[in-house]
């Protein structure tokens, strides 16, 4: 018997009963729910403690809570492009809201209607990241300033009090020159920074 691929989930809900039967749903599937959360900041502070292998597949969001974020796009609340965003919806939601999600479920879609969607979801974000890999995008002249700040070893909090913005933008920042450069480690990123200029020799400290 092959093993089956599991996906792992995070849902982002403050009903408890919502969030246990959507876990109840998909505990004999190939999706895996390892973290419920009340809030998207409570997700988002936990998900940057993470190394990015270990990164969810899959958020679950009831797209109320974003009447807390009323002005930020989803990719900005959530940068980490790996991950596919999926709209729980029980209630009226505008149209316009969900069209940066890559799928949505409903509280009358049947079980195997919903695992469906979500395996929809998970490939439709495969699809975005290859594209996002395969054409690698310039930094922008915000990204350079923190990329700079980085190899020279400043922390989040250092990198956002010298720039007077928060640590959470700091990181959306980080994770998406990441998927720019698709270097994930510091001292390849310092090589990149040295080659396209960013940063001199000199201004790196020696250890």
């Amino acid at each position: 018997m092959s093993v089956r691929e599991q996906y792992s989930v995070a849902i982002i809900e403050p009903s408890r009963i919502v969030s246990e039967g959507l876990s109840a749903i998909l505990h004999d599937s190939d999706f895996r729910v390892v973290r419920q959360f009340e809030t998207v900041d409570d997700f988002n502070q936990w998900e940057a403690a993470l190394p990015e292998e270990k990164r969810v597949d899959i958020v679950l969001l009831n797209p109320v809570l974003l009447g807390t974020h009323p002005s930020q796009p989803l990719n900005g609340l959530f940068p980490d492009a790996c991950s596919s965003l999926v709209a729980m919806l029980y209630s009226y939601i505008p149209p316009e809201l969900l069209l940066e999600f890559d799928a949505t479920i409903g509280i009358d879609d049947a079980p195997t209607t919903i695992i469906e969607k979500l395996r929809d979801a998970v490939a439709t974000a495969a699809k975005r990241l290859d594209c996002q890999n395969i054409d690698k995008q310039e930094l922008t002249k915000r990204e350079k300033e923190i990329l700079a700040y980085v190899v020279k070893g400043l922390t989040n909090k250092e990198i956002g009090e010298k720039l007077c913005i928060s640590i959470h933008t700091v990181i959306s920042h980080r994770k998406n020159i990441v998927h720019k450069t698709g270097i994930k480690t510091v001292s390849g990123l310092l090589m990149y920074a040295l080659f396209n200029d960013i940063v001199t020799a000199d201004e790196i400290p020696q250890e």
